[in-house]
């Protein structure tokens, strides 16, 4: 075989679930082999071991999943060995992999995203997400080449951010997407299982709470994530829930930019320049109901989920890369309208912001 590497693991489930339903996640990069048609034992040194692999999600990054059995969690040790060994060769694919053991801090609702080169915008969508009540980002970085961690540092100080280097890049003839699904898969199984509610969606995009919402976030009567646990509750909605998404534009004179007059993009992009007009929805995930994803827009059929709520019913995103750059006379031409339902967040916004400046 020729042999790439293991560029992550994951231990998740229960040991003392009946049955025990504990799992190892190997994700692996670079292995030229045909796993689907491939017969594999896990092989664990903890007792000596054996369990019969298996391969998920085929189509991206290889992930090989190995249950595993009670003996080996349950031993007192805070690591273990496992090798994955070819049935039909025996012959050792991946040997003798430390495998440490230790538990992920829980968090009511997280987020998601690929960034590369993103600095510049990071510390106010990261800033207005946390007005929200957002614990938690989970940064998942493709070849930047900004000082992502320095700018970031308060936060990674304060586990408010965890940055995962993604240096991966789809093979010849295969779309770019099948790189951020793969680090969507690997957050998913990484840091899924403790969370409780996961947002899946980019920089560019900021999630908007309706008024009524936001008031009872910003009043601190109540949480995010238990605002949405009430309106789409588990057992109507296991999966979670997917929200319309809107087109924001910026319309500028040249004053304006030469001046620098706005400092946020909540100030410099406040256009809809048409309500009928949707780019794809994006979504807040219960992760433990999901065994994958192959789509950041929307689940796969047979998972259960609220799908296109509108912003009169909970909320939206609101897409900032898409539309135009002008004065007002371009507004005029184009029947837009000026939208000014997030200026309640610019002040506290620029109070916040000014500490990292």
């Amino acid at each position: 075989y020729k042999l790439g590497r293991i560029f992550d693991f994951v231990v998740s489930g229960d040991p003392f679930d009946v049955p025990p339903t504990s799992t190892l996640l190997l994700f692996l990069s670079g292995f030229e082999i045909e796993w689907p048609w491939l017969r594999f034992q896990c092989r664990f040194n903890l007792g000596k071991q054996i369990t019969n692999g298996f391969v998920e999600n085929k189509w991206d990054e290889t992930l090989v999943t190995c249950p595993i059995s009670p003996e080996v969690l349950l031993s007192n040790q805070m690591k273990f060995n496992v090798s994955i060994v070819s049935t039909q060769r025996q012959k050792h694919i991946i040997s003798d992999v430390e495998i440490p053991l230790y538990v992920r801090r829980y968090h009511n609702i997280s987020v998601y995203t690929m960034i590369r080169d993103k600095s510049r915008e990071l510390t106010e969508w990261i800033e207005y997400h946390l007005l929200l009540g957002i614990e938690h980002f989970y940064l998942y970085d493709n070849f930047s080449n900004d000082e992502i961690g320095a700018v970031l540092k308060p936060y990674l100080e304060k586990n408010l951010v965890t940055i995962i280097r993604w240096p991966f890049k789809p093979n010849d003839g295969v779309y770019w997407n099948t790189i951020q699904r793969s680090s969507m898969n690997h957050a998913l199984k990484n840091f899924g299982p403790f969370n409780r509610w996961m947002g899946y969606f980019d920089v560019d995009e900021y999630f908007q709470p309706n008024d009524m919402i936001a008031n009872l976030i910003t009043n601190s009567s109540t949480s995010l994530a238990t605002l949405l646990d009430t309106a789409y509750p588990e057992r109507d909605y296991p999966c979670g829930v997917q929200f319309e998404q809107w087109r924001i534009s910026c319309f500028l004179s040249q004053t304006d930019l030469i001046q620098s007059r706005y400092s946020l993009t909540l100030e410099k992009c406040n256009v809809i320049l048409d309500d009928r007009l949707r780019v794809p929805q994006k979504m807040f995930l219960r992760p433990k109901h999901i065994p994958i994803l192959l789509n950041i827009h929307q689940l796969e059929s047979g998972l259960e989920y609220k799908s296109n709520v509108s912003w009169r019913e909970f909320g939206r995103f609101r897409h900032y890369h898409y539309g135009k750059v002008g004065d007002s006379e371009d507004l005029k031409k184009e029947n837009a309208r000026i939208d000014r339902t997030m200026d309640r967040y610019i002040s506290i916004l620029k109070q916040r912001i000014i500490k990292y400046q």
